[in-house]
């Protein structure tokens, strides 16, 4: 498993955010299971490092989304498949699909516009509620066991196909534009990676790509520009803060 070095939210207004959580790590640790005896498992090295250092930029500015976000340990699991496609597991739980770095001839800014897009639903609670909904009435049981394997359930047959609104989509590329640019990616490559995207089955059925869809994320990308040019300017300032001081010119000793 490959931990992410960050925390982040997820669903804070859960009705029982505890068994969400637990039941959403559940599901997560049932679905690498077979994948590991397949030996189909975090099988790319490099792109898994990839995947991971681009997650954890995002994930920074997760709580501005989730006043709740400080608490989840997120992962990170690769699974070779030739689909692109990520599913974001309550607690901050991402699979991956392998193929969406290593087949896409994506570059890393518009691989995190995808990952924040997976990950936005996911702080807004939009894969929380189709959970819950899909969980029924063992959700409010009184055993607090059975809750957590309702939402295992649930999130395993729900998860991974989750088709959202076009009001979803809007908020989720809202929300995903602006996790990328405090994470210092350019938001401006959301839209180049939902275009090239168009024709990736599953990411592209699950959050239709249409035109107003893009001129809408073309807007949304418009107003996080600001906040991206000032995270890459306070990055640029700490990193200058923090070289050493140059030598001065030297003397000849005579």
């Amino acid at each position: 498993m490959l931990l992410v070095a960050a925390t982040a939210p997820l669903c804070a207004a859960a009705p029982d955010a505890g068994a969400v959580l637990q039941g959403g790590d559940v599901a997560y640790r049932r679905a690498l299971g077979p994948a590991a005896s397949a030996r189909k498992l975090n099988n790319d090295a490099t792109s898994g490092v990839r995947a991971r250092r681009i997650v954890t930029r995002l994930v920074v500015g997760a709580p501005a989304i989730d006043p709740a976000a400080r608490d989840f340990a997120w992962a990170v699991n690769l699974v070779a498949d030739p689909t692109p496609a990520v599913t974001v597991y309550p607690g901050g739980r991402l699979l991956v699909h392998d193929a969406l770095l290593s087949q896409t001839g994506l570059a890393d800014d518009e691989v995190a516009a995808i990952l924040a897009h997976m990950i936005a639903h996911s702080l807004l609670g939009h894969d929380t509620a189709r959970v819950v909904e899909r969980a029924g009435a063992d959700f409010t049981a009184a055993d607090p066991n059975r809750r957590v394997l309702a939402v295992a359930d649930a999130s395993a047959a729900v998860l991974p196909s989750v088709r959202y609104t076009p009001e979803e989509i809007d908020a989720a590329d809202r929300e995903s534009v602006q996790l990328m640019a405090r994470g210092g990616f350019d938001p401006r490559a959301a839209g180049s990676a939902w275009r090239r995207m168009r024709s990736a089955r599953s990411i592209a059925d699950r959050a239709p790509i249409t035109e107003v869809r893009l001129a809408t994320l073309d807007a949304a990308i418009r107003d996080a520009i600001p906040l991206y040019e000032d995270t890459r300017a306070r990055a640029a300032g700490e990193a200058a803060m923090q070289r050493p001081p140059m030598a001065g010119p030297q003397r000849s000793i005579r």
